[in-house]
């Protein structure tokens, strides 16, 4: 049986059941191998430890790191009282495909009413654009998102010339 999300907050949480795919860029990671993640779901920061990359050209792309460059996607769990990294990928196209859907619901919400800065959102949206997940109502949902109504410029970042006149053509806009 499957649960149900419920959002407080603007933070999803979840049973242990579900595994919900989040985000983020990763900003500094310390000398001994560690760092805290910022979540789309979770209002506390995710605990990551480089135990979690056992590929070593993972691991060699995430050593030399330049600040801000390198996404991860990832799911996380409390485990003794803290929320910590429970899987982790470096591209989008390892992910299994099941976590996308969510994913992509929840980086639009952010689109609307997230705090998250929109060009990061783009980022991830345009990683999930790169293995044909996102279909013509997910570009009408970006385009009339809250953020992109107020700075319509981010769309040069996910969308050609060519894909923007269609989806506003399509929109009616």
């Amino acid at each position: 049986m499957r649960s149900k999300k419920i959002y407080l907050n603007d933070k999803m949480t979840h049973d242990q059941e579900n595994e919900v795919l989040d985000f983020c860029r990763i900003k500094k990671i310390f000398d001994k191998g560690f760092g805290f993640l910022s979540s789309l779901h979770h209002s506390e920061n995710v605990f990551f430890h480089f135990s979690k990359i056992t590929d070593s050209s993972k691991r060699n792309t995430l050593e030399n790191l330049q600040r801000g460059v390198v996404s991860v996607f990832f799911t996380s769990k409390i485990s003794n009282g803290k929320r910590k990294v429970d899987k982790v990928w470096l591209d989008i196209a390892e992910v299994p495909h099941i976590l996308i859907p969510n994913f992509i619901d929840r980086l639009i919400l952010e689109l609307n009413d997230g705090t998250v800065n929109p060009f990061e959102i783009i980022d991830a949206l345009n990683q999930v654009k790169s293995i044909d997940k996102l279909s013509d109502e997910h570009f009408q949902h970006i385009i009339s998102s809250k953020k992109i109504q107020i700075n319509p410029s981010i769309l040069d970042k996910i969308f050609s010339e060519e894909e923007k006149a269609k989806q506003f053509s399509n929109s009616g806009n």
